[in-house]
């Protein structure tokens, strides 16, 4: 059985409905679909019953209703506590799902004895219902040690997107290794899965489009107020400063030095929107807190035996050890001669 994980927090009609009619409709029969209830403030549960209520479909459906609001990770937390299937899917509840899709997810899974399967993504515009392919993986399988680990984090590239939705999960794996999500706000799933891949052993990615990601003005991910809350950017910090942590522990992977990259990277544009937002966030970052977040991520002795990211490691290095007042202009000039790179 697959457990499909929907946390729920005040969400649009229309989009709930659509998010529960793709997981009754699926064509795998053996599903049940776990629905958190974070304690809703609006009628989002009204449209959760009305759309199970002529479920007439073999699909088993449970619903646990929170007694305090925990946020996307508690609700996340609550369904790997709390799910019955062998393997184990998140969505977001504005999101749906292809209707093969975890006949798909599952087959692979199967087929190789995958602890993790990704599917592809259609990005969905919803104000102009405008599609396209927004991750495209290949047809890939990465059996061994490692393999996955080097795959996404290799290089500075964003190889596997850092979303927990679209992915068919061995339960027992995520249990054994007891993975847990942390209060990050929306970079939860950034931290979880960065401490995930160098576990995962056996990962199948598809090319099939399996999920559909919908993205509306004004949500969490894409604000639209001309005051930014500084909340988000906090999180950043603290789950770059988790992965800085991790990465302490990956000295002897063939990938690190590609990890310690893009980790630098990272942070370099968590540093950056500090420094492009100032006027419209809510909160005062000051040249410390902004040096704070581009401090090096390996040592000077680590990256002087790296041998192919080497430059742009001691690059990050020695941005991050200059004087505190200039690191805001250093990091303006650097980002337009990155865009004026990108136009030739």
């Amino acid at each position: 059985m697959v457990t499909i994980g929907i946390p729920v927090y005040n969400c649009n009609q229309a989009l709930i409905s659509r998010c529960i009619h793709s997981v009754l409709n699926q064509t795998e029969e053996d599903i049940e679909m776990l629905i958190v209830n974070d304690c809703c403030t609006d009628d989002t549960m009204k449209y959760v019953e009305e759309a199970i209520t002529n479920n007439i479909s073999l699909k088993k459906v449970r619903i646990i209703n929170h007694k305090t609001n925990t946020g996307i990770a508690g609700s996340r937390n609550t369904i790997l506590e709390e799910a019955k299937g062998e393997y184990l899917y998140f969505m977001d509840c504005d999101d749906y799902i292809a209707s093969d899709a975890i006949e798909k997810l599952i087959k692979k899974a199967k087929d190789y004895h995958a602890e993790v399967v990704w599917g592809s993504v259609m990005e969905i515009i919803h104000e102009t219902n405008t599609k396209q392919v927004n991750i495209k993986y290949p047809n890939l399988a990465l059996i061994g040690e490692d393999k996955l680990g080097y795959y996404a984090n290799h290089d500075s590239n964003e190889n596997i997107r850092n979303f927990i939705w679209n992915i068919l999960m061995s339960t027992s794996f995520i249990r054994k290794n007891k993975l847990r999500f942390e209060s990050y706000s929306y970079f939860d799933d950034y931290v979880f899965l960065n401490k995930m891949y160098p576990l995962v052993n056996r990962a199948v990615f598809i090319s099939d489009i399996t999920y559909y990601w919908v993205i509306r003005k004004g949500s969490q991910s894409h604000p639209i107020e001309s005051i930014i809350p500084s909340y988000n950017i906090k999180q950043a910090v603290v789950a770059n400063n988790a992965l800085k942590e991790l990465c302490k522990t990956l000295h002897n992977k063939s990938y690190y030095e590609g990890y310690c990259l893009r980790l630098h990277k990272d942070c370099f544009f968590t540093a950056y929107t500090m420094v492009k937002h100032r006027k419209r966030l809510d909160y005062h970052f000051t040249n410390k807190d902004i040096k704070n977040i581009i401090t090096p991520t390996a040592n000077f002795k680590d990256i002087i035996r790296f041998h192919i990211y080497k430059k742009q490691n001691l690059f990050f290095y020695f941005l991050g050890h200059m004087p505190a007042i200039t690191i805001p202009y250093i990091l303006q000039i650097l980002n337009l001669l990155r865009k004026y790179k990108n136009i030739k």
